[in-house]
Order: structure tokens, then C-alpha cells, then sequence
């Protein structure tokens, strides 16, 4: 059996999908005693961009194919189904919800969430006719990926309830495989201390350097508005007004929303 991955996405640069990619690919590609001789029958074919495409090492069962294509993009729409097709594969697993539209093939969809479904025009910088333009695209082949599909994957049940409630799917349809956790060392290069005494050095440091005093509430993430981080800092206003003595620190990516966070916090 042949089973295809759009790996397009491969890369922590592409947040949580980028990650799903990588420990997806990394499980399937080093398999476990459990499901090793299940897994050494299959053939896998993955379709990565440039970046990655030299760098990653696969066993002799893999096959790499160059896809360059932008998500999102008339581009995939066009000439991936052309390279899918190339390959033959009996299944082909897409990690997210852009599928190319006209492809007929067999295939699993990941969902991770519902998020871009409820978005409105406050989450984007693009001109009202040109959201428009590309939201009305991305819920048709969002439904025809969900509907279309043998399989749709989800990391909850929360996610599942969603997806039944939106898309009036059957249960039986959606499988519940919760995501994995990588260990500190896999994500990063940076050793961390072994002694107890580097550690609280390294720790000092850190909350000297970013002025982190004790107790504090810490969020590590985008500032997109369904993050409702407004609302956040509004509660802790409150909060710290009846003299809690918390700090509140936000981490993330310093792009047109954090900035925009950061006018309506002063």
C-alpha cells in the first residue's frame, strides 16, 4: 500500500501543523516495536517544499517529491493534483483542511480546530474584498475536504462535537487521536542545566532580563483575535486592582496583532 502525506507544511516556521508534521512523520519514519512490521509493508511517498526537501533523512520505504507550492495558492489548486496523481498513492493523508478542490482520490483530512470557520474580518489585514475573496474559496474546499473524505482526524473530542455540529458529519466518520508530546531536548538546541543550582541561575536570569516577578500569569502564543486576549487583559485589570500582587506577561511573535495588543493595553 502507498500512502501520500502533504508534508508542505513541515517545519516549526508553520506553528502547530509544522509540529504535527514533524512528529507525525518522525513516528511513522522510526516506528516503534508495537506497529515496526506493520509499517515496513507500506510505501510513503511525502510532498515537501524547498527548505526541507535536502535535509530530511528517510528510510528506503520514503520517497521524497519536490512540491514548492504556496497554501493557499491558485498554484496548489493547479498543479498539485498533477503531482499526486503522478504517484499513484492508495491514500493520501492532508494535515489540513486546503485540499486541491478538483483532485478524486481517496484521502484522510486532519481538522485541528474550527477556528478559521468563525473568524470574522477583525482577524485579518487584508482589504474587506480581498478577505472575501479568499474566505469564500477557503470554506468551499474546507466543506469538500471534511464531506469528501474516508477518514477526518481530530485532536479531541471538543473538535469532534464542532465538527459534527458545523458540518453534520456522522460520529463514526471522525477518529479522536490525541497529539503527542515532544520532550524539551527534541524542540530545541538549548541544553538546560542538569544541577539544581544552573537551573535556578538560568531561571534568575530570565526573570531579570524580561522583569518577571512572583506570582505571575504567563501566555505563550499568537494575538489573533479569537485568542480573545482583550478580554484577558481586561479580567486581570480587575483582578489586580483587589491588589493580587500578579504580574501578567504575554509571549509571542511581535506581528500586526501583538502590536495592535500593545496600543490597546496602553
Amino acid at each position: 500500500m502507498k500512502i501520500l502525506i502533504d508534508a508542505r507544511m513541515y517545519g516549526l516556521e508553520n506553528a502547530g501543523i509544522g509540529r504535527y508534521l514533524i512528529n507525525l512523520i518522525k513516528e511513522l519514519k522510526n516506528p516503534s516495536t508495537t506497529n515496526a512490521t506493520s509499517l515496513k509493508n507500506l510505501n510513503f511517498v511525502i510532498l515537501l517544499r524547498n527548505k526541507y526537501f535536502d535535509e530530511l533523512k528517510l528510510p528506503g520505504n520514503w520517497k521524497k517529491v519536490l512540491a514548492d507550492l504556496s497554501h493557499y495558492s491558485l498554484a496548489e489548486q493547479l498543479r498539485l493534483p498533477g503531482l499526486i496523481n503522478r504517484e499513484k498513492p492508495d491514500l493520501v493523508h492532508f494535515p489540513h483542511l486546503n485540499i486541491p478542490f478538483f483532485w478524486k482520490g481517496k484521502f484522510v483530512v486532519t481538522v485541528h480546530d474550527l477556528t478559521m470557520q468563525g473568524q470574522g474580518v477583525n482577524a485579518t489585514t487584508l482589504p474587506l474584498g480581498h478577505y472575501y475573496l479568499k474566505r469564500v474559496p477557503f470554506l468551499l474546499i474546507a466543506k469538500k475536504a471534511v464531506k469528501e473524505s474516508v477518514k477526518v482526524i481530530v485532536p479531541s473530542n471538543a473538535v469532534k462535537g464542532d465538527l459534527i455540529d458545523y458540518y453534520k458529519i456522522k460520529p463514526d466518520k471522525i477518529e479522536v487521536i490525541n497529539e503527542g508530546v515532544s520532550t524539551f531536548d527534541e524542540i530545541s538546541n538549548f541544553q538546560f542545566p542538569t544541577s539544581k543550582a544552573g537551573q535556578a541561575q538560568l531561571i534568575s536570569k530570565f526573570f531579570t532580563k524580561y522583569q518577571i516577578r512572583k506570582p505571575y500569569f504567563i501566555y505563550v502564543g499568537n494575538a489573533y483575535p479569537h485568542k480573545n486576549l482583550e478580554r484577558l487583559i481586561e479580567a486581570f485589570k480587575v483582578f489586580s486592582g483587589h491588589g493580587s500582587g500578579f504580574s501578567l506577561k504575554l509571549v509571542g511573535k511581535e506581528d500586526y496583532f501583538y502590536k495592535k495588543l500593545k496600543e490597546y493595553v496602553r
